[in-house]
């Protein structure tokens, strides 16, 4: 029986001017998987979340979530269908606290309608209370909560990567996709990030793709990978399977590797 596909790329491509980033990629993911997105840099990773994100539109091909074309959807109604993600260049409000930045989520899915809100009704406070209350859980999870006050622009690195996380958490996506989520980390913070993906993994019973450059996150986490150059799908499968690949090899290392 075939699994329930989460994200499928049917024949995706997408040219800037006459460069080709994407050329023919198809990919599935189904629900529940944890799939790494490998490749050099330059191999079009990125690119392939802004497609899926509605950041642009695909030149040809489709993008299929959950059964739906979603292909050239704004962001802001892709996000609502269930798909959130963070940035390889972290993507903060730098000057509003921690605990504000995840709020920011909440509030894109209140539970009272525009009357209420220009009424100032008591269910708004109420409302407000419970948004609270919920940010507060996500910045536990990933170990912030006792900075939920200081403003965000002042984490760490590695805790920015943190917060941003929690932030796309608070969406209630179905697919989580996370970009280069390791960067700047040394190795416990990348050892502790290992153990944060598996849980939240478990805990939301979510379906995640990953884009990393650090092998050992990726081999730690992903059953399987897809491998991009130029744009260009060169491999899919386990981790054992990738690592003697000789594209792969070839692509990383060179021709002669």
């Amino acid at each position: 029986m075939r699994d329930t596909m989460m994200l499928e790329l049917r024949g995706v491509s997408k040219s800037f001017g006459g460069i080709k980033a994407i050329t023919d990629l198809s990919m599935e993911v189904a629900e529940g998987e944890i799939v790494g997105l490998i490749g050099p840099n330059g191999a079009g990773k990125t690119t392939v979340f802004n497609l899926v994100t509605g950041v642009y539109r695909p030149d040809s091909g489709e993008i299929v979530f959950r059964g739906e074309s979603v292909g050239g959807l704004p962001p802001h109604v892709i996000v609502s269908k269930g798909v959130a993600r963070t940035f390889q260049n972290i993507r903060l409000f730098n000057n509003l606290s921690v605990l504000d930045n995840v709020k920011i989520a909440l509030h894109s899915q209140p539970e009272y309608g525009l009357g209420a809100a220009l009424a100032g009704l008591g269910k708004v406070a109420i409302e407000n209370k419970r948004i609270v209350a919920k940010a507060r859980e996500f910045l536990d999870m990933v170990g912030l909560s006792d900075r939920a006050k200081l403003r965000a622009g002042a984490l760490p690195y590695g805790l920015a990567r943190r917060l941003e996380i929690a932030r796309a958490l608070a969406l209630n996506p179905r697919l989580l996709l996370l970009d280069e989520p390791a960067a700047g980390m040394n190795p416990d913070e990348i050892a502790d990030l290992k153990e944060l993906i598996l849980k939240i993994h478990k805990d939301f019973n979510l379906t995640i793709v990953l884009i990393e450059h650090r092998m050992d996150l990726v081999m730690a986490t992903c059953p399987r990978l897809v491998v991009l150059n130029f744009g260009t799908k060169i491999a899919e499968g386990s981790p054992e399977e990738i690592q003697t690949n000789p594209q792969v090899l070839q692509a990383y290392l060179g021709e002669d590797y």
